[in-house]
């Protein structure tokens, strides 16, 4: 599991705090984090973020090529070793009048000095250049190459056995995602199929090639696959939180002051679950406290919590909302900027959350615009064995 989006550390003599760190593919910074390697076509992924530190600090940015579950090869051949290591991070000054940041940074990969030669998941860590242990942050972000061609369809359906009370939250997606491949590639290796919706890639749907009902897998016993996933919600539009222009330092998350369940109110297209964060050049470009309030349902039990672009989709113990005379608060600091979230219900468990409901206080319509990603991972034997991405497409649900 990949770590919360900042930290802080006091080595190099300083309290040092990556805040607002970004990663998207190209100049877009609503897309998916996915870097294309190919020469027809290539696209690199874009890395940003603030500090808040007294004087400029010595940071790398290092990148770990990782098996499916984001879990980096300790293998000496994947490590990529001498063109894995962004060694000179060059910093500007943040000039914005209280902005809670001093500095700001802003780099393109691949480049000159770091290349990602394995398609697949990677992440990247932020650590200080004197101490490899001590990790400020830590994001990540997809390789693909050429890929073979994918054909979906997406169905209307209720799950299937006892009727799901309320109804609304039986409404699913039946995904089929079918292939071939080519004869270089053996039928064997293929191991699993991912659907990553909008821009949750640390929670996907993993298809692999066991069969339980709701995840099935067919093929012709030869170089033709289908995957079936039966359990995918179509949720609702996300809230949005707008605070390009909101007062300085504290404001609410809405300007009515609260906001109230969701369930039955279809929201319109949003961030696709992302988020457009200010430029650190604008005078305006600063951090706000920002009180989020729900006026939940009185007959709710369980825990709720916050949850959206600025977690990376995580649900986190922190996030956990406050429960206040009927209402459930929390603040959080963000810089100026939209932002897609949510409100969740969960149980923590061991320090973390378990049981995430997203759709009792967000709703679950068809009409709902979600990308959807889809990734197809094949096993190469090469250098002791690594999960390869060789198939990738994106559709969007709305129109369905």
């Amino acid at each position: 599991m990949l770590l919360p989006f900042f930290f802080f550390s006091s080595l190099q003599g300083q309290e040092i705090i990556i805040k607002s760190l970004q990663v998207y593919s190209g100049t877009d910074q609503l897309s998916l984090p996915v870097a294309v390697t190919s020469n027809n076509s290539p696209r690199n992924i874009t890395i940003e973020f603030d500090i808040n530190a007294e004087k400029e600090p010595n940071l790398v940015i290092e990148f770990r090529f990782c098996n499916i579950d984001w879990e980096p090869y300790e293998n000496l051949f994947l490590s990529n070793k001498g063109k894995n290591v962004s060694q000179t991070l060059w910093f500007d000054d943040i000039k914005t009048p209280h902005c809670n940041a001093d500095f700001h940074y802003k780099g393109s990969f691949p480049n000159a000095d770091i290349t990602f030669p394995f398609p697949g998941k990677w992440v990247f860590y932020i650590r200080d250049s004197m101490y490899k242990d001590e990790i400020f942050a830590q994001g990540c972000f997809f390789v693909v190459n050429s890929t073979i061609p994918i054909k979906t369809k997406v169905t209307k359906e209720l799950i299937d056995g006892p009727i799901t009370t309320p109804v609304e939250l039986g409404r699913i997606f039946s995904f089929d995602v079918n292939f071939s491949l080519p004869d270089s590639l053996f039928p064997s290796n293929v191991t699993a199929v991912e659907i990553i919706e909008n821009r949750k890639y640390l929670s996907p749907v993993q298809l692999d090639r066991y069969t339980n009902g709701l995840h099935n897998f067919y093929t012709d016993g030869g170089h033709s696959f289908t995957f079936n996933a039966k359990d995918i919600h179509p949720g609702n539009g996300y809230r949005k939180l707008d605070i390009t222009r909101a007062s300085y330092p504290d404001a609410n998350a809405q300007y009515s002051g609260f906001e109230t369940s969701g369930f039955n109110n279809f929201r319109q297209h949003d961030l696709v679950g992302g988020s457009i964060i200010m430029n650190y050049r604008s005078e305006n470009a600063q951090y706000i406290n920002v009180t989020f309030r729900l006026k939940a349902p009185d007959n709710l039990k369980r825990k709720v919590f916050l949850t959206g672009a600025f977690t990376d989709w995580l649900v986190l113990p922190e996030y956990e909302m406050i429960k206040e005379e009927g209402f459930y608060t929390i603040d959080v600091e963000l810089k100026r900027g939209e932002y897609d979230y949510s409100y969740v219900l969960g149980d923590i468990v061991n320090d973390e959350v378990e049981n995430i409901d997203w759709y009792s206080l967000e709703g679950n319509f068809w009409e709902t615009d979600n990308d959807y990603h889809i990734f197809v991972y094949y096993l190469v034997s090469d250098y002791g064995g690594y999960n390869k991405i060789i198939g990738y497409k994106k559709i969007r649900s709305g129109n369905l």
